[in-house]
């Protein structure tokens, strides 16, 4: 004789689908990611490869050329540290404001 209910079996049978599904989607989604993880791996390895035997000391603090391609990205790196220091000194004086009140 059967003690569990014809509901009881129902619903474990739809607890047993929903963690086959659970499973399957898990995989899907963790194989997307390792391949688009690996996708911009590859990308940014290919960047720094071709990119990084041209980064020397007047590359970084040099000044632009106006005409030719070359030139140093100097002024480029300032602007963007005096504008990181400028919004870290508005964000934290705001924070700290809102923090206070």
């Amino acid at each position: 004789m059967n003690n569990q209910s014809p509901g009881l079996h129902k619903k474990m049978s739809r607890l047993r689908i929903r963690r086959l599904m659970n499973r399957l989607v898990l995989g899907m989604i963790s194989i997307i990611s390792a391949t688009v993880f690996l996708i911009i791996l590859s990308l940014l390895y290919t960047i720094v490869r071709k990119g990084l035997p041209d980064i020397d000391i007047h590359f970084l603090i040099g000044l632009p050329e106006e005409i030719d391609a070359g030139g140093g990205v100097g002024p480029f790196l300032w602007n963007s540290i005096y504008i990181l220091v400028l919004s870290l000194l508005l964000s934290l004086s705001i924070g700290i404001g809102a923090g206070i009140f």
